[in-house]
């Protein structure tokens, strides 16, 4: 429970010359607590099988029985990463879920997983990209928002270049991380509309990430990829409350 939306929709409500919000709260919570801001760690990359584990049973609720197997599989890895990245809660991977669900899985998979995380944390960004790919400018905060995301996978990577063990499951992780990392940078230079040669979507159209485009796409095939992909998240949905 957010204890200043509480309040703003209580003032909004009764009008702040009416009502004090805190001492109307007051009568009915007596403790106020802030928890702190999760960090990533290097622990947390072994439990990202748990996290599929969540992902899994939200995705068992909803009749999926029409979209292929591996395709949920992909979903589901994609999807942990993000979460293991951006630290998305029990109530965010829901809900990415059910977005999943209902678009039916008909885009790139592993590019619905990223641009699910981004309308769950930000869907001010999430437009703000969309506006920006059709229109070929950025819009407000959305430069910040895309260089945030890019340093919060450079950071995941550093845990990754520590790391002891050796599974493959953990490699592959890796790898999907690493090539995330030039979608990101790709995405900001599309949205900039700047001159520069797009990396990722061409070098590494046959990798794990399967984007399907090949070697000669040039920008405008780029950059309808992205908003296929975008449009087919970008539903009526409203999740706020």
């Amino acid at each position: 429970m957010n204890r200043k939306q509480l309040e703003s929709a209580l003032e909004k409500y009764y009008g702040t010359s009416t009502l004090d919000s805190k001492e109307y709260l007051g009568k009915f919570i007596n403790l106020y607590l802030t928890l702190p801001k999760y960090k990533l760690n290097i622990e947390d990359i072994e439990n990202i099988s748990d996290i599929s584990k969540f992902i899994k049973s939200s995705l068992e609720k909803f009749n999926l029985s029409e979209i292929d197997e591996g395709k949920l599989k992909d979903f589901n890895e994609h999807l942990a990463i993000w979460v293991f990245i951006k630290s998305l809660s029990l109530r965010e991977i829901e809900r990415a879920c059910t977005l999943f669900a209902i678009t039916g899985a008909k885009g790139n998979i592993a590019f619905m997983a990223f641009l699910i995380m981004i309308k769950q944390t930000n869907p001010e960004a999430f437009r703000g990209i969309t506006q920006g790919l059709k229109e070929n400018s950025i819009y407000g905060e959305t430069e910040k928002y895309i260089a945030k995301i890019t340093k919060d996978v450079e950071n995941s990577l550093d845990l990754f270049r520590d790391v002891k063990f050796d599974q493959i499951e953990v490699n592959r992780t890796k790898e999907y991380i690493a090539q995330y990392l030039y979608v990101l940078r790709d995405l900001l230079f599309l949205l900039n509309n700047s001159g520069y040669e797009c990396q990722y979507l061409k070098k590494y159209q046959n990798s794990v990430l399967g984007t399907n485009l090949t070697k000669h796409a040039n920008h405008g095939q780029i950059r309808s990829f992205f908003i296929r992909n975008l449009d087919l998240i970008d539903l009526s949905v409203d999740f706020n409350g």
